[in-house]
């Protein structure tokens, strides 16, 4: 089966529920088994684990969330690595 990563940052919880949504739509239409992981409260250890990865995040002023930029920037070298 394949795995999938959900990860978002918000703001005022509206992202969260997007998020949410997505998540559902991919088990119960894709039957798919996904991981949703909010990034104020949790971190992604390991990329490698996932088939797919989706990244979500809040928009002010033109700007993701902090924890949203850095959890790319962290694994940047990574995915484009994996992706080669």
């Amino acid at each position: 089966m394949s795995k999938t990563l959900i990860a978002y940052g918000t703001r005022y919880g509206a992202t969260a529920e997007v998020a949410q949504e997505i998540a559902t739509i991919l088990r119960e239409i894709y039957n798919l088994e996904v991981d949703l992981v909010d990034l104020s409260t949790s971190k992604i250890k390991d990329f490698c684990l996932y088939n797919n990865i989706v990244v979500g995040s809040g928009i002010k002023m033109g700007r993701w969330t902090s924890k949203a930029r850095r959890l790319l920037q962290q694994f940047r070298k990574k995915i484009l690595w994996e992706k080669n």
